[in-house]
């Protein structure tokens, strides 16, 4: 990801205004429906008539992704330069029925390319066998929640949810027991509804001898005056609660050699905001990254929800070099400038911990 081959393309490229090599970053979705109706999520918190005015690329379809295509996006990636991490994500990845098709095959065409599986865990253990055996590095369990009672007031199903992603990471420890591969982490959107929850989250890291325990901050979606999931956010007491006990965890975790903290920018409430990060940094999304739709579509971005092209219609080369992409590619490098993308949410960036990475090696390569 941050090798100095790659720094010294992104390098070139930005230089050419255009890039030497395709992404080395890509996140596919192989379905955007899921098994959970987490209150946090944008497929469930923001309205439907909000969506189809303003951002329809986040209304559900039941759209999957068809299995000859995703052949054709890895060759093409490799013909464009071996991709460095795909990431399967959704919706629910483990909801497509040739998920382990689809790992066996990336990993087959570029062997080095890290292949991580974005899950919620409910059906992990039906699939956890196949999939680290066709290859998977890593897996991270959206965990969310350490009991069924925070996990049914987040959305995530009924009392037995819990008791399955349990016997998921179960099945997980058995199989690292042997090999201490996949690399395996959890996560969690921090809410009003688990914030109390730091130790039994840390407890259950420690147990499954986890690589890491990551507290993501709640994004929330703004649309004009409406704020999606406001509702669910912590006050300034409540964060400031949940990290003196995060703090305390911490200390534990470091003895055991496990990764627990926080990911991306907070507020004082524990939600997300970029705004300020992109007035000092560029974003360089368009030049390393790459995102995947169900139906063929290729979006700039996981938070930019306007399609640069369409792999049913176009080549993926034809489009990372499309004049669309070439546009974006100007925007996003002077974000300090023009400010926020149209059609993007980049004050919910996700991508921030990478941007600050590239531009740190691009400046001292």
């Amino acid at each position: 990801m941050f090798s100095l081959e790659t720094i010294q393309e992104l390098k070139d490229g930005i230089r050419k205004g255009t890039p030497t090599r395709g992404p080395v970053d890509v996140q596919i979705l192989p379905v955007d429906y899921c098994n959970a109706k987490c209150v946090f999520c944008p497929a469930i918190s923001i309205p439907q008539e909000i969506k189809k005015k303003q951002a329809p690329a986040l209304i559900v379809k039941k759209n999957k992704l068809d299995l000859e295509l995703f052949y054709r996006l890895i060759d093409e990636l490799k013909e464009m330069g071996e991709v460095k991490r795909v990431h399967f994500t959704g919706g629910e990845p483990l909801l497509h029925p040739e998920l382990t098709s689809m790992v066996t095959y990336l990993k087959r065409k570029m062997s080095c390319c890290e292949a991580a599986v974005v899950t919620n865990g409910i059906d992990l253990v039906n699939s956890v066998e196949d999939l680290a055996a066709a290859g998977v590095d890593r897996f991270s369990i959206s965990i969310n929640g350490a009991s069924a009672e925070s996990l049914r007031r987040l959305g995530m199903g009924g009392n037995n949810t819990f008791d399955k992603i349990i016997s998921g990471l179960n099945k997980l420890k058995e199989i690292r027991s042997r090999t201490d591969r996949p690399l395996l982490g959890l996560t969690a959107v921090l809410t009003r509804h688990n914030y109390s929850e730091v130790e039994k989250l840390a407890n259950l890291a420690l147990d499954f001898k986890v690589n890491s325990l990551t507290f993501l901050p709640l994004v929330l979606f703004k649309f004009g005056e409406h704020k999606s999931n406001e509702a669910h956010a912590l006050n300034q007491e409540e964060f400031h609660k949940f990290s003196e006990n995060l703090n305390n965890m911490q200390k534990v975790a470091k003895e055991r050699g496990i990764f627990i903290g926080l990911s991306s920018l907070w507020d004082e409430r524990g939600c997300i905001d970029s705004e300020e990060f992109y007035q000092e940094i560029p974003c360089y999304s368009g030049y390393i990254y790459l995102f995947v739709c169900p139906d063929g579509k290729i979006l700039p971005c996981c938070n930019c929800l306007t399609a640069l092209g369409d792999l049913n219609k176009q080549s993926l080369n034809d489009i990372w070099q499309s004049e669309g992409y070439t546009k974006f590619r100007e925007k996003t490098l002077n974000i300090a400038n023009s400010g926020m993308l149209n059609g993007c949410l980049c004050q919910e960036c996700g991508y921030i911990f990478e941007n600050e990475k590239y531009h740190t090696l691009l400046k001292s390569n």
